[in-house]
């Protein structure tokens, strides 16, 4: 009789399938996946059934665990649970049973007692089959779901490693509070040492615990989502070394809004803490110690300059102090634009009505003056107003007027377009391209096109510029085109730049 119910088995196949899957979606505690990654192995399953009731081995048999280990990984890659999995299971068992007797209903058969007999034990078989491929498809779950676990569970440990990350769990329904080794280090505690909530306290900076204490109530009312983050010092409880320490953490909270855990880490940050000291120091020595004393020389040279009182042979020794300390000054000021845009946040920009027009004829007519021997011009026709930073947008376009004459051959063309969107600021030169490797590397800091003066950061600088208005900056370079860096400038800003600022 155990023939019949495998070749039942084979034949109702679809029928099994399509049903199991009517039960299954609509099922509301089962994730619902798409028609493939429904089916995956039960089909398989099923002819593995079949062939196992035809074999008479013993239910210990590893005929049935493949399909059913197969399918359990699929469920644990799909983020079902453990009882997720037995209902699909349950579900199949009852699409069999009622699908199988309502074939014998139909066929109206096996009404003498050996037939029946035989039919209980069939029948007993195939549940006992059913369960061998449940149990096996819960034992590769579990498997495999705590294999995953013991591997972020791994991954994690290796990470905060890495970082050299200290971790707490803490649980605000007791007030307890769990430190690993690395948290009680940052807290100046040996790793054998207690730590609870009030040494938690206790090792905050003075001027940082409110702050501090205010943070962790606002994680676990569910501000935020639950979210911590706070920079604060510690001093060493044992050996009163002060650090600068960053703490994250979340809260996690039941049905009812109440907190039920908070667990997060702690990484130390005193190192990052004393170079943007050390940032802030040197910003300040660019911006007013050496950036004073330089301005004062030039002016005091273009004083004397346009005196017109200076004794024979002088004029040309001043002119060369005053392109001297000119010089110097460009350099102060791109090592400050360059810490502040690699340090700093960005180079800071304050927008306003502009047009580029004004601001490129500007710097035409101050690099004539400069440069007489040489042929600068400009093509701009109409207005080309946008919303800009004026002294910046001179800025970047001057660095590109000056990178031109200085590498270049005459003719130095400054041209604009413009549309809706944008204005376009086009600096082009004629001379030798510049070589293709160079070209991508150009905005790098301390690289020149060629030989000369400075440090090598005008170009980084006018990346910078456009970056902070949102805009950007293009080179084509050809022997018989020349070479042209193209400016393309945003006329109206959809968001507010992070470079924003007060120069």
């Amino acid at each position: 009789m155990a023939v019949g119910t495998a070749e039942f088995l084979r034949r109702t196949h679809d029928d099994i399938m399509r049903e199991w899957e009517d039960a299954v979606r609509l099922e509301p505690q089962v994730v619902q996946l798409e028609h493939a990654a429904l089916r995956d192995h039960l089909p398989h399953l099923l002819n593995e059934l079949a062939v196992w009731m035809e074999s008479g081995e013993p239910v210990a048999s590893a005929t049935l665990r493949l399909s059913s280990a197969q399918h359990a990984a699929n469920r644990l890659e799909h983020t079902f649970q453990l009882k997720q999995l037995v209902q699909e299971y349950r579900l199949l068992r009852e699409v069999i049973l009622r699908l199988l007797l309502f074939q014998e209903e139909k066929e109206q058969g096996l009404s003498d007692k050996d037939g029946k007999g035989a039919r209980v034990a069939e029948l007993a078989r195939l549940n006992a089959g059913l369960d061998a491929a449940i149990s096996s498809g819960v034992e590769a779950f579990s498997s495999q779901r705590e294999g995953k676990l013991l591997a972020v569970q791994e991954r994690l440990e290796l990470a905060l490693r890495a970082a050299d990350a200290g971790t707490w769990d803490f649980d605000p329904s007791t007030g307890t509070l769990v430190c690993d080794a690395r948290c009680k280090a940052l807290f100046g505690l040996p790793a054998d040492a207690p730590m609870g909530t009030d040494a938690f306290i206790a090792g905050l900076h003075p001027d940082d615990k409110q702050r501090a204490q205010q943070y962790v109530q606002a994680a676990l009312r569910g501000e935020h989502g639950g979210d911590y983050r706070n920079e604060c010092r510690t001093i060493g409880i044992r050996d009163g070394i002060v650090r600068w320490v960053d703490i994250r953490g979340k809260a996690f909270f039941d049905s009812t809004g109440r907190a039920t855990r908070f667990v997060g880490t702690v990484l130390d940050i005193t190192d990052r803490k004393a170079a943007e000291t050390l940032r802030e120091q040197f910003l300040g020595i660019l911006g007013h110690d050496l950036r004073n004393p330089l301005n004062t020389i030039i002016t005091a040279a273009s004083f004397m300059w346009r005196s017109g009182r200076l004794p024979p042979g002088l004029d040309k020794a001043l002119a060369g102090i005053a392109r001297a300390a000119e010089r110097m000054s460009r350099m102060v000021h791109d090592l400050l634009d360059l810490t502040r845009g690699r340090l700093g946040g960005g180079i800071p920009i304050t927008p306003a009505t502009v047009d580029m027009a004004d601001v490129c004829r500007a710097v035409v007519e101050e690099m004539s003056m400069a440069y007489p021997d040489r042929s600068v011009s400009i093509h701009a026709d109409g207005q080309f107003e946008g919303d800009w930073d004026r002294d910046r947008a001179h800025q970047a376009v001057g660095n590109l007027v000056g990178n031109a004459i200085e590498h270049g051959s005459d003719p130095v063309l400054v041209s604009l377009t413009r549309s809706d969107e944008e204005v376009a600021v086009a600096v082009t030169n004629a001379g030798e391209p510049i070589p293709e490797d160079r070209l991508r590397v150009l905005f790098e800091p301390y690289r020149r096109v060629g030989g000369g003066h400075g440090l090598g950061l005008g170009l980084y600088i006018v990346s910078e510029i456009m970056r902070a208005h949102g805009g950007k900056v293009e080179v084509a370079s050809s022997r018989e085109n020349g070479t042209t860096f193209s400016l393309h400038w945003p006329r109206r800003r959809s968001r507010p730049s992070s470079t924003d600022g007060t120069k």
